[in-house]
């Protein structure tokens, strides 16, 4: 069987997604990690005392795009800031999966949004949902 980009892309994010819950519960608090948004750094907090039966459900709702990027330096990038309209600490993960490197850092989701027009990263998902209320750093 052929692993293709995007399948590397979906198990890498999924990996992440889970690596980021382990060691939040087992270090007994939320794991920070930074993220892009509109070229500012925010940070992550990653919430794995809210699991519920409900969540994935809720979050289907009304989760908003959280891009994975593999291959920079800051792997996320979030579409709303914590205070605009429409923010919320539910993520659809998608997983961006780079064609030319040459567009990298992608910061914003308006430049994930262009280099996916132009053909030089493919966008896939989502392949998830998480609960991590975004903070400026």
């Amino acid at each position: 069987m052929r692993i293709t980009n995007r399948t590397s892309s979906i198990i890498v994010a999924a990996a992440l997604v889970l690596t980021l819950g382990v060691n939040s519960v087992r270090a007994g608090n939320p794991h920070a990690f930074p993220a892009y948004h509109n070229g500012n750094i925010v940070s992550l907090t990653l919430n794995t005392n809210a699991q519920s039966g409900n969540e994935e459900a809720i979050a289907n709702k009304i989760a908003i795009p959280l891009y994975f990027v593999p291959g920079q330096d800051i792997h996320h990038v979030i579409s709303i800031a914590p205070g605009a309209a429409g923010y919320s600490p539910f993520w659809a993960i998608y997983v961006v999966t780079v064609n030319d490197p040459s567009v990298l850092p992608l910061t914003s989701e308006a430049d994930i949004q262009s280099a996916a027009d132009a053909g030089a990263v493919t966008v896939s998902g989502p392949v998830g949902y998480a609960l991590c209320p975004a903070v400026s750093r």
